[in-house]
């Protein structure tokens, strides 16, 4: 067996291994995660790292990318890191996306001063500026999906650019402020250009923060979530408040947001937000569902992974 990777979640750590092992160890007596141990937040149930069992009951062969690509919708992600990183440019690409746009080839259409790079790739105020240059031809092309992920706020200590603030003394405070103006801004270009009115905004987290000199002095009984903000939606709801929702209810809720007619209104384990429907953690609870989503599956044995 070979190592595929290893990482802390709150206060343990995880090695997967090749036969898709995975081993969780702490020193402590219960195991207390920051966040879902998934990479579904990118495009719902599929993982390009084709372990032989997924413990997140991820595939291949996922949806969401594929509906809007079978819609005839050209989509394209950005991201100012490399896209080989954790199997990133197949995830895509495999599921509908048309382009992929990564430090190295921007790096081929633009040139960059070094302050505007970081660690990981580019600095996400130059990433929104190359944005609009994106989304603008994309826009010509008929329906599109934009998809953009920003790294200013990766841990340890995030990055920390020409317009971030000295008004904090908290390193992370002065980039997280900064974040929410760039963000910001990069909205208002947005609902001053044509396509505005007939487009739909997705803001989502993808976990809290890892950065655990940050959170030192968050009061252990509060509980940190993450952003998640729906503009521009072509359906309302007045259940907006106190809702107990994961990852996987992102999928149908995304769609609806865009106009999709959502059957029933749930897809895979999801459901739509925007319905009235409870979602399966309200229903069921959280503890009940973390167990039975690690549980093995005959139908995903036999049909996905086809063990012998």
């Amino acid at each position: 067996m070979e190592l595929l990777g290893r990482y802390r979640n709150g206060n343990y750590v995880t090695t997967i291994l090749s036969d898709g092992t995975r081993i969780r160890e702490t020193n402590d007596d219960e195991f207390i995660p920051d966040h879902a141990e998934n990479m579904d937040i990118k495009i719902t149930n599929c993982c390009s790292m084709s372990c032989p069992f997924c413990h997140e009951g991820s595939s291949p062969n996922g949806k969401h990318g594929d509906i809007l690509n079978e819609n005839g919708y050209i989509q394209e992600l950005m991201i100012g890191s490399q896209k080989e990183f954790a199997g990133t440019d197949k995830l895509f690409l495999q599921h509908g996306f048309d382009k992929i746009c990564d430090i190295n080839s921007l790096k081929q259409e633009y040139s960059f001063k070094s302050n505007e790079l970081n660690q990981w790739g580019l600095d996400d105020y130059k990433l929104f500026e190359l944005a609009k240059n994106e989304i603008t031809q994309l826009a010509q092309t008929g329906k599109f999906n934009f998809t953009m992920a920003t790294i200013d706020c990766h841990m340890p200590k995030g990055f920390l650019c020409k317009y971030c603030p000295d008004t904090y003394e908290n390193r992370y405070e002065n980039i997280y402020a900064c974040q929410s103006k760039l963000i910001n801004s990069f909205i208002d270009w947005c609902k001053s250009q044509s396509w505005y009115e007939n487009t739909t905004i997705v803001l989502v987290g993808d976990h809290p923060t890892m950065a655990q000199q940050y959170v030192n002095d968050v009061p252990s009984d509060y509980q940190r979530t993450t952003y998640n903000c729906f503009i521009n939606s072509k359906v309302t709801t007045d259940q907006i408040k106190n809702r107990q929702f994961t990852h996987m209810d992102m999928y149908p809720t995304t769609l609806a947001a865009m106009g999709f007619n959502i059957e029933g209104n749930k897809l895979a384990l999801g459901t739509n937000l925007f319905s009235e429907l409870p979602t399966i953690i309200e229903k069921y609870g959280q503890d009940y569902i973390n167990e039975e989503v690690q549980k093995s599956s005959e139908y995903l044995d036999k049909n996905i992974y086809q063990f012998n």
